[in-house]
């Protein structure tokens, strides 16, 4: 049980956390607490890992369990991927090949995240996202890699029937953060994301701003040029490199005329 009050309310009692926790122990048993209470799923065993060796409790990085509850995916700092049947309570090896995919590397790793979205795991590396979709036979499991994300996958989120990605990819000026959401059938699609770091982009070096006439954009103009910041997709677009020092409000036109070297522009 867990202390789960409600807004405003002091902890005085205790309730059931209805989220699934897993044990493992130090000989191999695992149980599995779900709805306030313990039960035993295997009794001392082992996981065997890609050393052929039983893999301690201290080698595990992520678990994560099914939609439908019958599939349990460990994850480990060094002997690869360990995939449980919870219903009939045995151990599935996953072949080298599989638990290559998973990797997306040579030398099979810890993931950086790992959850599931139904009965998909998302496996998240520092090259992208990979995924392994179960079945409900003994060998129905396939796994892939999202062509569609490539960055470092920093974290997993999954509720309100979605599963949402963040990542960081290297990009001009830095490193870049994005938001995907990944879609059922594979792949995901950019929710918003950055594009390119400026680091000429200063307090000292911007003399003047303004919100564009449909309010998505915030313009601003100054020494390191002109730039552009998208409210909706979070990230800055350079629009003139040119330093600019001379700005006119245009009031009746919702915008700004600047003066940049041999040129004058409107900007809306």
């Amino acid at each position: 049980s867990v202390a789960c009050p409600g807004a405003g309310e002091a902890i005085i009692k205790t309730c059931d956390d209805t989220r699934a926790l897993f044990a493992y122990s130090k000989a191999g048993g695992l149980a599995l607490r779900r709805g306030g209470r313990w039960q035993v799923i295997l009794s001392d065993s082992r996981f065997v890992g890609l050393s052929g060796s039983p893999v301690s409790g201290d080698e595990l990085a992520f678990a994560a369990i099914s939609g439908d509850s019958r599939w349990l995916l460990l994850a480990t700092h060094s002997e690869g991927y360990g995939l449980f049947d919870l219903t009939n309570r045995i151990w599935k090896m996953l072949p080298v090949e599989t638990q290559a995919t998973l990797s997306g590397k040579v030398g099979i790793g810890a993931p950086t995240a790992l959850a599931a979205y139904g009965n998909t795991f998302l496996v998240g590396t520092e090259t992208g996202l990979a995924r392994l979709q179960v079945g409900s036979g003994n060998d129905d499991y396939q796994a892939a890699r999202d062509a569609t994300l490539t960055g470092k996958v920093l974290d997993i989120a999954v509720g309100y029937g979605e599963a949402l990605v963040l990542s960081e990819t290297g990009c001009p000026g830095g490193s870049c953060i994005a938001l995907d959401k990944f879609a059922s059938r594979g792949g995901t699609s950019r929710l918003v994301g950055e594009t390119e770091i400026f680091p000429q982009l200063s307090a000292t070096d911007v003399s003047r701003a303004l919100v564009s006439s449909d309010g998505r954009l915030i313009h601003v103009l100054g020494r390191a040029g002109v730039y552009s910041y998208d409210r909706q997709m979070r990230n800055w677009t350079q629009l003139d490199p040119a330093p600019t020092t001379v700005f006119l409000e245009a009031p009746d036109m919702d915008g700004i005329y600047y003066a940049s070297p041999e040129q004058v522009t409107y900007l809306p």
